[in-house]
């Protein structure tokens, strides 16, 4: 899909090779700077876009313009922000020598902003930026491309409408950010412990469950997954420590004391005659003090 501009002048473009060389990876949090695609040259009526991304998925960006001159030239009253997947192809020209931008595939528009012109006293200035966060979409990648378009016209009239973007990579080596559930239950007259283990992490982890006096079971977690729900039951009655450590070092996840009171079903009866209206009637209480349900069966 693609996004329709005007004409741009007075900057030359940077190569898509020069695009990549702007994203910079510190630590585990990889930001970029704006670079102008459509035509050969870049206009100096434009809108900067800034985007950034970390372990959380979070996904922050921030859109300002490329003037705060007292003329109020930077202000423009309709900046579009949006993201889509990143698109190798080369942007060109229509019949018109208009610009045909490409702001990846799939684009999605986060929102319509501005750069406002105010004027306290007698010292014009611009709102020269706004910001905003999303998480990352679930496109199946690890690069996408947030972009800025001026929709409005600029402060001074110009009507330049050069689309900028920013590339921007999820940390690869993301830790691991374990997880874990633990319940109780009774199954069969016997306790039951059901624990569920998740990782939410770019990385693997080995997790270990411990029930009571047992020795604990090691469970593998792989990266961004929830593990089917482990079961320890057939368990007398009792109370359980039930925990959740990293395998490697022994940090504790989750923690909780399960404590078993399965007692089968106990029944009871209560009959009872009397005469209503000169006929008989049978009056039948059933009760049940157990934690299991029974069936049970009125004989007249």
């Amino acid at each position: 899909m693609c996004l329709e501009g005007s004409d741009m002048s007075d900057q030359s473009v940077q190569s898509r090779g020069t695009r990549k060389a702007l994203m910079l990876l510190v630590g585990l949090v990889t930001s970029v700077v704006t670079f102008a695609v459509g035509a050969r040259v870049a206009s100096a009526h434009h809108a900067n876009i800034a985007a950034s991304t970390d372990c959380s998925g979070i996904v922050s960006w921030t859109a300002s313009s490329w003037s705060t001159n007292s003329n109020l030239e930077g202000a423009n009253s309709a900046i579009q922000v949006g993201y889509g997947l990143e698109n190798e192809g080369d942007s060109d020209l229509d019949d018109d020598n208009n610009n045909i931008i490409d702001a990846g595939e799939n684009p999605v528009v986060l929102t319509t902003g501005s750069f406002a012109a105010f004027k306290p006293g007698s010292d014009p200035k611009v709102v020269d930026s706004f910001s905003g966060t999303f998480a990352w979409p679930d496109f199946g990648q690890n690069t996408i491309v947030v972009y800025v378009i001026p929709i409005g016209n600029w402060g001074n009239g110009n009507t330049s409408k050069p689309l900028y973007q920013a590339a921007v990579t999820r940390p690869s080596s993301c830790p691991a950010v374990p997880g874990a559930t633990i319940d109780g239950s009774c199954v069969n007259n016997k306790g039951n412990v059901a624990v569920t283990l998740s990782n939410t992490g770019g990385s693997d982890i080995s997790l270990t469950v411990k029930v009571g006096s047992a020795a604990g079971v090691a469970y593998n977690v792989p990266k961004n997954s929830t593990l089917p729900v482990i079961n320890v039951g057939n368990l007398a009655n009792g109370s359980y420590l039930v925990t959740v450590t990293k395998t490697s070092g022994g940090a504790t996840v989750a923690s909780k004391t399960i404590v078993v009171a399965c007692n089968p079903a106990n029944p009871g009866a209560l009959i009872a005659g009397s005469c209503i209206n000169d006929k008989g009637n049978v009056a039948v209480t059933l009760s049940n003090t157990g934690d299991f349900d029974i069936r049970l069966t009125v004989k007249f």
